[in-house]
C-alpha cells in the first residue's frame, strides 16, 4: 500500500495509474489519491503545526503555502494560541 502511494520506493517493479508511473506524477497523483491506513499514525512529540506542516509535506504542499494556509487553520479552529 505504502508504494502504492508514492511513499516507500520499490525495490523492484513499477506502480502505475491511468497508464502514467505514479512517481512521476506529483501533486497530480496525490490530487487523486485516497488513502486512510488502518493504524493511523499519531506522533505525540508533534506540535499542532509541525503535524500540520507534515501533512502538508506529504501532499506536496510548498512550504511556503503549507506555513500560512497552517497559521489559517489552527487560527479558525481556534488553536492558534496553543499552535507550538
Amino acid at each position: 500500500m505504502r508504494m502504492m502511494c508514492a511513499i516507500l520506493e520499490s525495490t523492484s517493479g513499477e506502480v502505475f495509474w491511468d497508464g502514467k508511473e505514479v512517481t512521476s506524477m506529483g501533486a497530480d497523483y496525490r490530487n487523486v489519491l485516497g488513502y486512510l491506513p488502518q493504524d493511523f499514525g499519531y506522533y505525540p512529540g508533534y506540535t499542532a503545526q509541525e503535524f500540520l506542516m507534515y501533512i502538508s509535506a506529504l501532499k506536496g504542499i510548498p512550504k511556503s503555502i503549507a506555513r500560512k494556509r497552517t497559521v489559517e487553520l489552527l487560527e479558525e479552529t481556534g488553536l492558534g494560541d496553543v499552535a507550538h
